[in-house]
């Protein structure tokens, strides 16, 4: 089991890489910025809603030099801008970390460098995922310990994290008070202009040059703390779900959470593991059927696939993780724990409808609410 599962660690480790930063980004804040320099980033590579609001600046802001913090050396980059791609700790990544002005998150801290500077930046957190599960101080899962001293103190680490935000975006009035709620943001730090994952002019479906009798079935499970992955995955290579995948022409992609370690399955014609270096959203574009357990990819697969909820021991997730109350009734109705009532739910296209509405120039509302900043 991954170092990092037991919560209690990622605790200690969050605290600890806290203390020992603080001193030096204090320091790194003396150094003067450059106002036009923007940096984005993001933990799992170049994606989700921060690879848009890039990709939009590159296009339309030139007076604007936005730069790409990569984690590492391996991550596929966008070669029409390759240039604005730098490795945190290349002299030029570091370079850049130091003197930008606006740096722009996914994630957290994470998504760009442990060298940010504490004061005299500004900050924006545009979010990375639609939220079902709950969050924050909502989540169970945020407290590993039941103590309420315990509890007060990473209350108090949470809302500071956050506080450091000049502004977290939204896409609606749903998710603009599920994000204030679960980090204790004031109103006026939440800002409704909808998410570019989410917008009019995302990416559509890939026309695939390939036998059309070949079904894609992309399954992209959600991040777990127990091995919740490890025996959905022995279900879905069971002789049974096997037999139906190839009886039907379907070719089932395997893309696990960036964050899921040392996980294998035996590969087939029909069943195989998506390489670590792909982005989500590439299989995701090009797949005809959608299946996870909670991750948020749900809500962007609605939009225009079939899905179908499959997982292990829901209400454990529950009282564990939690699920935001909109979508209790939609995982009691149509969530299926074993291969048999999955292969039902596939056959007789009992789908499951998680999408919302889509939004307009979500990229350039983003950006003219920072220049304005």
């Amino acid at each position: 089991m991954s170092f990092f599962k037991n919560s209690k660690i990622r605790l200690i480790f969050q605290i600890f890489r806290y203390l020992i930063l603080l001193p030096i980004n204090l320091l790194c804040s003396i150094i003067p910025v450059s106002r036009n320099v923007w940096v984005f980033g993001h933990i799992h590579g170049y994606t989700d809603n921060s690879k848009y609001v890039f990709k939009y600046v590159q296009q339309h802001y030139s007076e604007i030099n936005a730069i790409w913090i990569v984690q590492n050396k391996t991550i596929n980059v966008d070669t029409l801008y390759k240039d604005k791609f730098y490795y945190k700790y290349s002299l030029k990544g570091i370079f850049y970390t130091l003197v930008a002005k606006k740096f722009v998150y996914a994630t957290g801290s994470s998504d760009i460098s442990p060298l940010v500077p504490s004061f005299g930046r500004d900050k924006y957190q545009l979010w990375h995922g639609w939220p079902i599960k709950k969050l924050g101080l909502l989540s169970p899962e945020t407290f590993p310990s039941s103590m309420p001293i315990i509890k007060s103190i990473i209350a108090k680490l949470l809302i500071t994290r956050f506080d450091q935000y000049k502004y977290v975006f939204s896409h609606d009035k749903a998710t603009e008070l599920i994000l204030s709620q679960s980090f204790s943001l004031p109103s006026h730090k939440v800002v409704n202009t909808g998410w570019p994952r989410f917008d009019k002019a995302r990416p559509g479906p890939i026309v695939r040059n390939k036998q059309a009798s070949i079904v894609t079935i992309l399954y992209a499970p959600t991040w777990h703390t127990d091995n919740s992955t490890v025996i959905n995955l022995q279900k879905l290579s069971s002789e049974a779900f096997q037999e139906f995948l190839s009886k039907n022409n379907y070719q089932l992609l395997v893309k696990l959470h960036p964050l899921e370690k040392n996980i294998n399955i035996i590969e087939t014609d029909n069943f195989m593991l998506v390489p670590k270096e792909d982005t989500v959203e590439q299989h995701l574009l090009s797949s005809d059927i959608f299946i996870s357990d909670f991750s948020s990819l749900l809500v962007d697969a609605s939009i225009d696939k079939e899905v179908y909820l499959f997982g292990h021991n829901l209400q454990s997730y529950i009282d564990s993780r939690g699920v935001n109350k909109q979508y209790l009734n939609t995982y009691h109705d149509f969530f299926n724990d074993e291969v048999n009532d999955l292969i039902q739910s596939i056959t007789h296209k009992q789908t499951v409808d998680f999408s919302v509405s889509l939004k307009k120039n979500t990229c350039k509302s983003i950006i003219e609410k920072i220049q304005a900043d």
